[in-house]
């Protein structure tokens, strides 16, 4: 993550799907920077935002978990339809 400035909002996606890869490796701790540093540089990455509130939610941090999942509905309604853990909060 180091070598991707955060600043460059093109770099956004790659940055998501660089920690979306850890998140399904296991590597929760690597997986919530990658999607922290997504989030910064394009804050419009719903699925950032999901993913986030998903890795927040097992660290037991239910307020910000549910404050990046009402964003990612926010900037994606059809996320609504994504069954994941978070939906039965």
């Amino acid at each position: 993550f180091r070598k991707v400035p955060d600043d460059e909002p093109a770099k956004g996606r790659a940055l998501y799907y660089t920690a979306r890869c850890l998140h399904r490796a296991g590597d929760e701790a690597q997986a919530k920077e990658g999607y922290l540093r997504a989030i910064t540089a394009d804050p419009r990455l719903a699925r950032a935002h999901l993913f986030l509130a998903v890795v927040l939610h097992g660290e037991g941090d239910m307020v910000e978990a549910m404050r990046h999942q009402a964003r990612a509905y926010e900037l994606d309604p059809t996320l609504r339809d994504v069954r994941i853990a978070v939906d039965d909060w």
